[in-house]
């Protein structure tokens, strides 16, 4: 079972993050400067997110819910979210929302993927205005907004928001809740 781990370890979480950590782009988001930069920038921050979220569910199941082992992967996801809200809030403050026409539906929901598993209040508050801004574009789906202040409003108060309407009803109602 440890040679297992071990594997599972190194295979699923330590070469996707030990690549995206040493590319030239990981510490100088700045220097994006070409269309397939950005594109190659979303591309690895959506496999290694994804295989690394994998990674913490398939130690759950392998070790046990809460155990040493799936606490630590728990850390060192929380490490590696760190330093993907900070490269994605760099990009977006750069670059924008990526257009889904340009790039493509899934690229394009990079951002909001990253940026959604965000628990800091002071962030989630700040790129709202830039997913709102995409939605509008047609970049995001109102639902996909929707989620988000309704998380914004968990964290803010301590409790779900609760409401019968949907759509842009409810949209309105978390953003005069919310203060938005």
């Amino acid at each position: 079972m440890k040679t297992l781990y071990k594997t599972l370890f190194v295979s699923i979480f330590l070469s996707p993050l030990a690549t995206f950590a040493q590319s030239s782009y990981r510490s100088d988001v700045a220097g994006l400067y070409k269309f397939e930069y950005r594109e190659a920038f979303l591309k690895s921050v959506q496999e290694v997110y994804i295989k690394t979220s994998d990674f913490e569910d398939s130690i759950m199941v392998a070790e046990g819910f809460r155990s040493e082992k799936h606490l630590a992967a728990i850390d060192s996801l929380h490490k590696l979210d760190t330093i993907l809200f900070k490269q994605m809030g760099t990009y977006l403050q750069l670059y924008g929302y990526p257009p889904r026409a340009k790039y493509g539906e899934k690229l394009s929901f990079t951002p909001y993927m990253v940026l959604s598993r965000c628990n800091v209040l002071s962030l989630k508050r700040k790129y709202y205005s830039t997913f709102y801004k995409a939605h509008q574009a047609g970049d995001l789906e109102q639902r996909r907004i929707i989620e988000y202040l309704q998380d914004l409003h968990r964290i803010q108060t301590g409790k779900e928001f609760k409401s019968y309407h949907q759509d842009e009803r409810r949209l309105k109602e978390l953003t005069k809740a919310l203060n938005i």
